[in-house]
């Protein structure tokens, strides 16, 4: 009973750890509201314009959130493939900052959710789905 007991002490306080700060929670970008913060099991995706045209050389980053809900330091870079695929490496569960660039064109970070036993509706995988409209706003949603 005792070996029970510390292991469930044990895991509830792993999963406080990974809990997400209220400041991170609370503070959804200006462009993402409405929306929450989406939780995947890993960030991969497309990246397409408004004609839904898939766009190469569009800049990833993925950013750690500090407690404040502040951008941290970048934990991977990728770059979108001629058919506007991407795809980071799996990371620690938490909650972190996309920073997309394509060119010239800055757009405002958003919030994603990374937690690795995340389940979809149907219990299959979801990507992401970027749309590049004008800036400041990347539209955000997910897809097969």
């Amino acid at each position: 009973m005792k070996r029970l007991t510390l292991l469930s002490v044990a895991l509830g306080l792993c999963l406080l750890a990974a809990a997400p700060s209220p400041a991170q929670l609370r503070e959804v970008p200006r462009c993402q509201e409405g929306m929450g913060v989406p939780t995947l099991p890993r960030f991969q995706g497309y990246v397409r314009d408004a004609s839904q045209s898939g766009l190469a050389g569009v800049r990833l980053e993925l950013l750690t959130l500090n407690t404040d809900g502040s951008t941290g330091e970048v934990v991977q870079s990728v770059t979108s493939d001629s058919k506007g695929k991407f795809k980071f490496k799996r990371h620690k569960d938490r909650i972190y900052a996309l920073r997309v660039a394509s060119g010239e064109k800055k757009f405002d970070d958003l919030k994603l959710q990374q937690v690795s036993n995340a389940l979809m509706q149907d219990g299959g995988p979801m990507s992401l789905l970027l749309i590049l409209n004008a800036p400041p706003c990347v539209t955000l949603s997910l897809t097969r």
